[in-house]
């Protein structure tokens, strides 16, 4: 399969592009951080709304055949996702007992007060 020099353009700037910048618009046209948990959950009820069409249609049909592409689509994308979504939660407890840490060895308590 060939791809042209601007869909391979277009590839590298996606991969390229860092997460943290990445914008999910959901359904309902609200823009959300890619990777937070309304992104997760949006992809996800995408998935059912497409796999209940797809089991509408008729095996071997070019409607079943765009909507398994959607779906691959979107599975990929929820992956991606629920990776991020893994990242920032363990950031956000690695920072967390950092902080803890830090008050235990200025006040030899958990709180820093």
């Amino acid at each position: 399969m060939k791809i042209s020099r601007r869909q391979l353009r277009r590839i590298i700037v996606e991969i390229s592009t860092p997460l943290d910048n990445r914008v999910h618009m959901t359904v309902h046209g609200e823009p959300v951080p890619f990777g937070c948990e309304d992104c997760v959950v949006d992809i996800e009820n995408r998935i059912a709304d497409a796999v209940y069409s797809r089991d509408q249609c008729s095996v071997r049909s070019a409607d079943r055949h765009h909507y398994n592409g959607l779906l691959n689509l979107l599975r990929r994308d929820k992956r991606a996702a629920v990776k991020e979504f893994n990242r920032r939660v363990a950031e956000e407890v690695v920072e967390e007992v950092m902080t803890e840490e830090k008050c235990r060895s200025r006040t030899g308590r958990l709180s820093c007060e």
